[in-house]
C-alpha cells in the first residue's frame, strides 16, 4: 500500500496528512482517483485538441474562401488538412506526455537511489528545499525526518521541492491522451467544414452564404471549448469563452484577408500574362507578314 514504501501522489500525501483519520484520509484519496485526477487530464486534451482544431479549419476554409474556391475544392483541402493534422495533433502529444512522464521516472529513480546509498544526503536536500521556502530549520528537520519513512511520499516531496518536477501518472496514459486529442481534434474540426456538405442547399433555402454559416457554428463551438478551458483553469468561464471566440475569428479574419489578396495577385498575373501574350502574338504575326 501507499504507506508500506509504495508510490504516494502529491494530492494523496496531502489528503492523508489531512487531520481526519487514516481510513477516511484514503476513502478521500480513492474518490479524488476516481474523478479530480484523471478527467481534469483528459479535459486538458480534449480542450487542446478541440481548439487546435476548430481553429485551423477555419482558418483553412475561410483562406480558401477568400481566394474563391469552390465549395467541393473547399471540402477536399478541408478534409485532407483536418485529417492530416489530426493525426500529426495526437501523436504530438502523445510523444509529449510520454517525454515529460520518462523525464520524471528518471529524476525519480536519481532520488531513489540517493535515498538508498545516501539517506543523510537526501534528507538534507529535503530540509534544504523546505528552508528555501521559508520553513525554519527546525521545522524542516521534523517533517522531512517524517517523511522518511515513507519512500514514496519521501521521493514524491524531493522531485516536487527540490527539482520542481510532478511526480509520473501512472492513468491515465499517454496513448490515451493522444487518442483524446485526435479525435478531439477530428470531431471539433469538422464543424466548419460540415456546412459545406450542404452549402448549396443552405444558399437556396436561407439565402446565406455557407461561410457565413460556418463561422456562426465555429464561432458557437469556439465559445464552448473556451468555457470548458475556463472551467479546467478554474478562471471566469465567461471571459475565456469570449477570449477563445474573438482568438479564432481573428486567426479566421487573418486566413481570408490573406487568400483574397493572393488571389487578386493570381488573377492580377493572369492578365499581365494575358495582355503579354496577345502583344506577342501581333508582333509575331507582324514580323510573319514582313517576311512574306
Amino acid at each position: 500500500g501507499p504507506c508500506c514504501g509504495g508510490r504516494v501522489q502529491p494530492r494523496a500525501v496531502m489528503a492523508a496528512s489531512g487531520g481526519s483519520g487514516a481510513s477516511s484520509g484514503e476513502n478521500h484519496v480513492k474518490e479524488e482517483t476516481a474523478w479530480e485526477r484523471f478527467a481534469p487530464e483528459f479535459l486538458k486534451s480534449m480542450v487542446y485538441g478541440g481548439m487546435d482544431g476548430i481553429i485551423t479549419t477555419f482558418a483553412i476554409v475561410c483562406a480558401a474562401c477568400g481566394a474563391d474556391f469552390a465549395s467541393k475544392d473547399i471540402l477536399i483541402v478541408g478534409v485532407s488538412s483536418l485529417v492530416a493534422d489530426a493525426i500529426s495533433m495526437g501523436i504530438g502529444d502523445f510523444l509529449s506526455d510520454r517525454t515529460e512522464q520518462d523525464y520524471a521516472r528518471t529524476v525519480r529513480e536519481k532520488k531513489r537511489q540517493l535515498l538508498q546509498h545516501s539517506p543523510q544526503a537526501a534528507h538534507q536536500v529535503l530540509v534544504q528545499a523546505y528552508c528555501k521556502q521559508g520553513i525554519s530549520a527546525s521545522d524542516a528537520e521534523k517533517m522531512a525526518r517524517i517523511l522518511g519513512t515513507y519512500e514514496g511520499a519521501f521521493l514524491d516531496h524531493c522531485m516536487i521541492h527540490d527539482d520542481g518536477v510532478m511526480p509520473p501518472d501512472d492513468e491515465p496514459s499517454s496513448v490515451q491522451k493522444g487518442v483524446v486529442t485526435f479525435f478531439s481534434f477530428l470531431v471539433f474540426g469538422s464543424v466548419p467544414l460540415a456546412v459545406f456538405l450542404v452549402g448549396d442547399t443552405i444558399q437556396h433555402m436561407f439565402s446565406r452564404s455557407p461561410l457565413l454559416v460556418s463561422s456562426v457554428a465555429s464561432a458557437m463551438t469556439m465559445f464552448v471549448l473556451g468555457v470548458l478551458s475556463g472551467t479546467l483553469t478554474q478562471q471566469g468561464v465567461l471571459r475565456s469563452g469570449i477570449f477563445m471566440t474573438l482568438h479564432g475569428l481573428l486567426a479566421a479574419y487573418a486566413a481570408y484577408a490573406i487568400g483574397q489578396g493572393m488571389d487578386a495577385m493570381g488573377n492580377g498575373e493572369d492578365s499581365t500574362n494575358s495582355s503579354w501574350a496577345s502583344a506577342g502574338g501581333g508582333i509575331s504575326s507582324d514580323g510573319a507578314g514582313q517576311d512574306l
